[in-house]
Formats: structure tokens, sequence, C-alpha cells
């Protein structure tokens, strides 16, 4: 059945202490979904003009929607301390650390999110860098 089709993907000690360097505990291996790996493969050529095509039929001239690609992508469940484990989710992309955390205020729940850029900018820029995400990218 091709929905439960996964990859699974072991990164190397240089790839874990790249990420350990920028305050991420990413896991040694990760499982993805067959759709996200895929879209990951179609975003890497199109990104890289890579000559040699995993999908042969997509090219440059297919019209297709894209997104970037997340670098890191990690779901955990955390413990709060009030005792109760809730989702949180951390994405690092485009150079910003992305933190997606599930808290309880007031008796509700709700999704927040803090960005850290993972570089510091150019001293004399004046100018504020925006970042820009189309619905449903992260």
């Amino acid at each position: 059945n091709e929905e439960n089709h996964v990859f699974i993907v072991q990164y190397n000690n240089d790839v874990l202490e790249i990420a350990r360097s920028m305050g991420i505990e990413a896991r040694a291996i990760q499982i993805f979904s067959a759709e996200f790996a895929w879209g990951s493969v179609i975003a890497f050529e199109r990104k890289t003009n890579c000559n040699r095509k995993a999908i042969v039929k997509i090219d440059q001239s297919t019209p297709c929607e894209t997104w970037i690609v997340p670098d890191i992508r990690i779901d955990e469940v955390v413990l709060q301390t009030d005792g109760t484990k809730v989702p949180q989710l951390t994405i690092v992309a485009r150079g910003y650390k992305f933190l997606l955390r599930a808290k309880l205020v007031a008796g509700r729940y709700g999704v927040f999110i803090t960005c850290t850029q993972l570089q510091e900018m150019s001293l004399d820029s004046d100018s504020e860098e925006e970042i820009y995400f189309k619905p449903g990218e992260l």
C-alpha cells in the first residue's frame, strides 16, 4: 500500500554535530512519509539544477507547487512544568530555527512560535530581513 511507504534517514556524526552546534538535538534516525521524501527530492533537484533526475517526468518546465523543505524537522512530546505532555515541533529552514510549542494559557491550549536567527546578520545592514512562507509550508 503506497500510503504506508516511509523513508528512513540515518544522519552521520558530522551532520548531528552541526545540528548540536546550532542548539538542536537531532535524532540519528528519522522516519519520513513517502510524500515528504519525494517532495524533498524534487525541491533539491530544482534548487541545485541537478543533471541526474530521480523523477524523470518532472523537470523545470513541469508546473507544480513547490515549498522550501526544512533542513531539520524534529517532532517531540515534551513535559511541561505542570506535568502535562504537549507536542513540540522544531524546524530549521532558511537560516532560522522555528520552535512551535503547545501551551496551556487561561485554561485553553494554544500554539506559540519562536524564531531564532542562526547566523548573525551583517552589522552594516540597515534593513530587516523578512521571511515569507506559503500557506502550509511549515
